[in-house]
C-alpha cells in the first residue's frame, strides 16, 4: 500500500478493469505467468512488489485480470502456442507426465 501511496506503483479504477476468462492449463499456472511477466515492467508496475507477489499467495483471477487489462493479446496469444505445442506433442507422439509435489501424491494415496 505504501508503494501505490508513494506513486510507485499503479492501480485501475473499477470501470477500466477488463476481466478475463483463462481455462485451467498446467502451462498457464500462476507462477508460471508471473515468471513470465515479471520481466515486463509495465505490468509488474500494477503488481505487488517481486518480494511479495508469490504464487501461493497471489490470487489466479487478480493476476490473469491485472495482465489482461494491460495486454488482452497476452492469454490468447498464449492459448495459442499451447494449442501449438500440443499438437507438435502429438504428432511426435511424446508422452505427456505430469507432476505432482509430495503433498499432492500424499492426498491421492
Amino acid at each position: 500500500m505504501s508503494s501505490l501511496l508513494k506513486g510507485q506503483k499503479k492501480f485501475f479504477r473499477r470501470n477500466e478493469v477488463k476481466s478475463v476468462i483463462v481455462p485451467i492449463s498446467p502451462w498457464l499456472t500462476v507462477k508460471k505467468v508471473i515468471q513470465m511477466v515479471s520481466k515486463i515492467p509495465k505490468i509488474m508496475s500494477y503488481l505487488p512488489d517481486e518480494s511479495e507477489l508469490l504464487a501461493s499467495r497471489t490470487s489466479r483471477d487478480y493476476l490473469f485480470t491485472i495482465v489482461h487489462t494491460l495486454d488482452s493479446e497476452f492469454f490468447p496469444g498464449a492459448m495459442k502456442e499451447i494449442e501449438e505445442l500440443k499438437g507438435i506433442r502429438l504428432k511426435t507422439g511424446k508422452i505427456q507426465t505430469i507432476e505432482l509435489d509430495s503433498e499432492m501424491v500424499r492426498l491421492l494415496e
